[in-house]
């Protein structure tokens, strides 16, 4: 995989990059079916395989840490809400 299919590939949805792997995880397992049964010539399209499958998953845990990095800054930076057991604890806090 070059640097412009890297660049194409991180400007992809976790969606679109979780298909991508699917497919290449399915055309490397057929690839090694072949390689084993002695019928693929280029054998060397079973690493290529293999190192473009890890690249794509690296992206794509790349991205969800990401977001949930983004998530939990916006989680710290809304006001608290207050739940039920916030109201009842100061309704028994002021009748002591």
């Amino acid at each position: 995989m070059k640097n412009k299919d890297l660049k194409i590939l991180q400007a992809e949805t976790v969606a679109k990059l979780s298909q991508r792997a699917l497919e290449l995880g399915q055309q490397l397992a057929q690839e090694r079916i072949k390689k084993r049964a002695g019928k693929l010539k280029n054998t060397s399209l079973v690493k290529t395989l293999s190192d473009n499958l890890a690249k794509v998953k690296t992206i794509m845990t790349e991205k969800t840490k990401a977001q949930l990095a983004e998530n939990q800054a916006k989680l710290v930076h809304q006001p608290a809400a207050k739940t039920a057991i916030s109201k009842e604890n100061s309704k028994h806090k002021g009748s002591k």
